[in-house]
This record gives structure tokens, C-alpha cells and sequence, in this order.
């Protein structure tokens, strides 16, 4: 595995965990905002999770699970521009 997989699933991991304890999580309405424009976007796409047993949103550009990302207040979209930022 290369330092860069390391890294990013690293980065997923705290970011799951802080959306799983609610550290640092956006407002609803940034959170609703965020998704709008996630939902609307042309990478992102459905993939099916054995763990969660269900479908889930994942953005192909960044890698992440949308739901998760879009709670974070320190997260941001990493498309280029960005289509959100960080609050």
C-alpha cells in the first residue's frame, strides 16, 4: 500500500469518527446546502456497502462517503474549485 492510501484512509478514518461523535459537525442547514449540491453533482455516484448492508452516496473525486463528509464543519469538496467549503 502506498503512503498516499495511508494517508487517505488515515483522513477517512478520523473523519468518520468525528461525524460518528458529533465532533466539530456544520449546522443543518449548512449540512442540507452541502448535500443539495453533492446530490446534484456528476461524481457522485451510488455504491452498494457490505458493512452497512445498504447503499450509500460516495463522491469518486475525493473518495469519501458524502454523508459523513458534508457533517464536518473542517471538510471540504475537493473537486477543483471546490463546489463547498470549509465553515
Amino acid at each position: 500500500m502506498s503512503e498516499l492510501d495511508v494517508n487517505t484512509i488515515l483522513k477517512g478514518t478520523i473523519g468518520l469518527t468525528k461525524a460518528a461523535l458529533g465532533i466539530r459537525v456544520a449546522d443543518e442547514q449548512d449540512v442540507t446546502e452541502r448535500r443539495n449540491i453533492c446530490r446534484a453533482c456528476c461524481y457522485r455516484k451510488i455504491v452498494h456497502h457490505k458493512i452497512l448492508g445498504g447503499d450509500v452516496a460516495k463522491c469518486t473525486v475525493c473518495k469519501c462517503y458524502i454523508k459523513p463528509k458534508t457533517l464536518l464543519k473542517d471538510e471540504k469538496c475537493d473537486d477543483a474549485p471546490p463546489r463547498w467549503n470549509k465553515l
